[in-house]
Parts: structure tokens; C-alpha cells; sequence
């Protein structure tokens, strides 16, 4: 019965946290009072100011799905979202461009060898 009423009030949780009718202050109280952060979740109907909440009180994991999800129903809020998780943004960006790093510091050397 507790296992029950739990899984409940997680359902019921999550469509509160999806409940575009709530003033944008209570939305934002609300996500401050609560420990979750979401990998995943199914946010495109909410409004863009509910949206940026979410980021900004990081309910929404740096995920794929996450990102993906902003970029094609929010203008600019998937790099909102990398922005928030600065740290993983700087680990990110080092794996992103390590390759170019590499390649450059080698070709550097390659240049000052010859002269």
C-alpha cells in the first residue's frame, strides 16, 4: 500500500512539475522545494518562462534528450542549459575539441622543428 501511494505521488509530482496552468511564481517555488533532477523529461508544452525555471533551478539534467528537446522546441535554451552546468560545459567543451588541441600542439612542433 506505502509502495503504491508513493508511485502515486511521484505521478502526480511530475504532472504538476508539467502543469503549464500554475503562476510562474508558484512554479518556481515549487521546483525549489524539490531534491529531483530529471534526466529525461517530456517538457515541450510548457512555457518558455517555466522552461527557463527548470534550467535555472537545474531540474533538467545535461542529457541528450534534454538538450535535444530545448533546442528544437525552445530558441536558445539547449546552450542556456550548458550554461547552467558550467563545469561540465568546460569538460564538454575540452572533449569536443581535444582532437583540434592535439592536431595543433603537433603541428606547432612539426613548424618549429623545421625552422
Amino acid at each position: 500500500m506505502i509502495i503504491l501511494t508513493l508511485f502515486s505521488l511521484k505521478g502526480d509530482l511530475l504532472r504538476l512539475i508539467l502543469c503549464n496552468e500554475l503562476y510562474d511564481n508558484s512554479y518556481r517555488e515549487l521546483l525549489k522545494s524539490l531534491p529531483q533532477i530529471y534526466p529525461s523529461l517530456e517538457f515541450e508544452d510548457l512555457s518558455k518562462a517555466k522552461v527557463e525555471v527548470l534550467i535555472e533551478n537545474k531540474k533538467l539534467k545535461l542529457s541528450e534528450k534534454n538538450y535535444n528537446l530545448l533546442r528544437e522546441h525552445f530558441k536558445g535554451q539547449h546552450l542556456h542549459l550548458i550554461e547552467t552546468y558550467n563545469v561540465m560545459f568546460h569538460k564538454v567543451v575540452a572533449v569536443i575539441f581535444q582532437p583540434y588541441w592535439l592536431n595543433e600542439g603537433v603541428a606547432r612542433r612539426a613548424g618549429r622543428q623545421k625552422g
